[in-house]
């Protein structure tokens, strides 16, 4: 009868060696992976931004009129400006909402205002008031897209571009960040020419 062969199975050392392994490598991998997920939520947030202001553009070239991205702390609205017998409005198109998109912030620094300090309400409405029946005033925080597609900053600033282009940008438009989580940043470039652009990149440590 001829021999029978037994599969030599793990031992204990070589069971305790390989969890070790696992978990050291779980252990590196779990930053990278959280980044990753952090990132993409600033993509996602600077997108819905982005979505709104390219929106206005369009609408501004198409139906030959003024459009006002109006930022609050809490959304970014969209408002066509009257013209001949359109009395113009609040558009539906809305986007950026802080407590849906994992505590998102942002900060305008073309108006110098840090999250805080952004209204949570447009001039005109007051409480109870409705919003749709408010007009955007110079008290209110917006820009404005011309019929030819170009950005009118209005009282504010347009932060240069070249510092959106710096590897590590010191500051950009639009400065977008998870609360509690403030190294990475998403930054958010409108050009005059009315075009946007959008990076995530690691904030430079002073």
């Amino acid at each position: 009868m001829a021999p029978t062969t037994r599969t030599r199975g793990f031992t204990l050392i070589e069971m305790v060696v390989t969890m070790g392994i696992v978990i050291m490598a779980a252990g590196f991998l779990a930053p990278a992976v959280a980044t990753i997920f952090q990132n993409r939520k600033l993509d996602n947030a600077g997108t819905l931004i982005s979505t709104v202001l390219n929106e206005a553009r369009n609408r501004a070239v198409t139906q030959k009129q003024a459009f006002q991205v109006v930022f609050l702390r809490d959304q970014v609205r969209l408002y066509r400006t009257p013209k001949k017998k359109d009395a113009g409005g609040w558009e539906k198109v809305q986007a950026y909402d802080p407590e849906s998109t994992g505590t998102m912030k942002y900060n305008l620094h073309f108006a110098r205002l840090e999250y805080q300090d952004i209204p949570t309400r447009v001039a005109m409405v007051i409480e109870g008031s409705n919003l749709e029946d408010a007009v955007p005033t110079r008290d209110d925080i917006y820009v404005t897209f011309r019929p030819d597609g170009t950005v009118d900053f209005g009282k504010y600033l347009d932060v240069p571009t070249y510092e959106f282009k710096k590897e590590a940008p010191d500051l950009a438009d639009i400065e977008i960040y998870r609360d509690g989580q403030a190294q990475t940043m998403g930054y958010l470039d409108i050009r005059a020419t009315g075009r946007t652009e959008y990076k995530v990149a690691e904030k430079e440590l002073e």
